[in-house]
């Protein structure tokens, strides 16, 4: 008896801990940002061609490439702020339950329902509540 009740204890703190693992998992896939790689990468690449013509005395061509300069800027720029705005405005994400939390809550229903059963290598909780 004193086995089957630890195993169940481990059985229910492994699910406590997929639990808080798959709700991690939400909050951080909701929270991904997305940089503006595009125009980053269009500002560098103008920069590079500006000093190359700055180096060789192509001052005509480097004002001109400076003046291109400004359109990837100004995209990448707008974006970081529309980004900030969003990061700093959004509501904080709840708090995620510990793993402790989450083993007293399956523990409470284990006690209460007999017919509790984990699967863990799929994401169900399966109660049984017909007599």
């Amino acid at each position: 008896m004193h086995q089957t009740l630890d195993a169940k204890k481990r059985l229910l703190l492994r699910a406590a801990q997929c639990i808080r693992d798959c709700l991690l998992q939400a909050q951080t896939q909701s929270d991904q940002i997305q940089l503006p790689h595009q125009y980053w990468t269009e500002c560098q690449t103008a920069l590079q061609r500006i000093r190359v013509a700055q180096r060789r005395g192509w001052h005509y061509a480097a004002a001109t490439l400076t003046e291109s300069l400004r359109y990837p800027l100004g995209q990448c720029l707008e974006r970081l702020n529309d980004l900030y705005r969003q990061h700093t405005l959004a509501s904080p994400s709840p708090p995620i339950a510990t793993a402790r939390d989450i083993f007293h809550d399956l523990e409470s229903v284990a006690e209460e329902f007999d017919d509790l059963t984990i699967d863990l290598s799929e994401p169900v909780l399966f109660l049984d509540l017909l007599p």
